[in-house]
């Protein structure tokens, strides 16, 4: 393994020897404790966000942030509402609304008001850009939440009780199948 120079902040060495552990562990290595990692990361990725969030979907979501914090005051079905057209509007942008400062904690509030369908459906569209995810200051609030709010998802889909309709032969991930897949990832993202 080759010396890399530390920055002047010193967390560049840090970044630099991590990638440097999951290209060993995809070529065949073993990661921490032994465990082979190979099929974590088949479609695990540890890319940056190609864009960032645009501005109408900032100034949207920031706009929303009222109407998220009224919440207590509105009723179940306008929430559930307000909740899937945010949804709808982050569309395809999910990973850069959670690693940026001003709408991470917007994401956060609607993770915490989202059902078990929703929350499924945002973790399937996530799943591949975990690590990014775990080393973004902003992006792994919103993982910590997410993984929080997934107990009880996770308690309700083994005593059958959480709701989730699909349409015709589509799959998606159940939640403690996301949790067991962020366990397998997160050793790779912790440095020694």
């Amino acid at each position: 393994m080759e010396k890399r120079k530390r920055g002047s902040r010193g967390g560049s060495a840090q970044k630099e020897t991590a990638d440097v552990v999951i290209k060993k562990t995809r070529r065949g290595g073993r990661g921490r404790k032994g465990l082979v990692m190979d099929d974590v990361h088949d479609d695990v990725h540890d890319v940056a966000p190609q864009t960032q969030v645009e501005s109408d979907t900032k100034a949207y979501l920031l706009s929303m942030e009222q109407v998220l914090d009224d919440a207590e005051e509105k009723q179940a079905d306008d929430l559930e509402i307000i909740v899937q057209n945010i949804y709808r509007e982050i569309d395809g942008t999910e990973v850069e609304v959670a690693c940026e400062y001003e709408t991470c904690r917007i994401l956060e509030k609607v993770l915490m008001l989202s059902n078990d369908f929703l929350l499924r459906v945002f973790a399937e569209k996530i799943q591949t850009r975990i690590i990014y995810m775990i080393r973004d200051p902003y992006g792994s609030h919103v993982l910590e939440t997410l993984l929080i709010i997934s107990a009880d998802v996770v308690a309700r889909e083994e005593n059958g009780k959480s709701w989730v309709e699909l349409q015709n032969d589509e799959e998606l991930i159940t939640m403690n199948e996301f949790v067991l897949q962020m366990s397998k990832v997160i050793p790779l993202t912790i440095i020694t």
